[in-house]
């Protein structure tokens, strides 16, 4: 029987962006295939450092930052046989690159929604004002009926004063 070590696990609200956090802080030497949907990519690291990243239409930084756009997936770390050859040269702030890269990509796609919440509320302004005014409108007649209603019951009481 072969001597391994570690955990074999199936993780959920674990993102890969944790993962590769704790791959970097721990210094290990890994390489991992990732399945997305009908995707696959393998990075590798290398003492903690991320030199090779690649899906089967980018590589580099760029296959990196589209891997970390993943929602979900299969991570298998497989045996490392060899290093590949580095395509990711440039490792000092990757992982702060990428969560910025993501953020754009999420304001980006919250601006079309932020837009269409911004109409639903002016439309929503807008009803809401014109119930204002609806209200209002009522209200006001209603105080001209009241009013009416009093000086009739004044005038009444003015005849029924002056036939006493």
């Amino acid at each position: 029987m072969e001597n391994k070590k570690g955990f074999v696990a199936m993780m959920r609200d674990i993102s890969l962006f944790d993962y590769i956090q704790l791959i970097q802080m721990t210094n290990k030497t890994k390489t991992v295939e990732i399945t997305y949907k009908e995707e696959k990519a393998v990075l590798q690291f290398i003492k903690g450092k991320i030199e090779f990243a690649k899906t089967s239409t980018l590589t580099g930084k760029k296959a990196f930052f589209h891997i970390l756009t993943w929602e979900y997936g299969v991570l298998k770390e497989i045996s490392f046989e060899k290093k590949l050859k580095k395509n990711i040269t440039d490792k000092s702030n990757l992982l702060l690159e990428a969560a910025e890269y993501i953020d754009k990509l999420n304001l980006n796609n919250t601006s079309t929604t932020l837009s269409e919440q911004k109409k639903k509320e002016n439309t929503s302004t807008t009803l809401s004002e014109q119930k204002k005014k609806e209200n209002t409108s009522t209200m006001l007649s209603d105080q001209k009926k009241k009013l009416r209603e009093k000086k009739l019951r004044d005038e009444k009481s003015e005849v029924f004063k002056i036939q006493l």
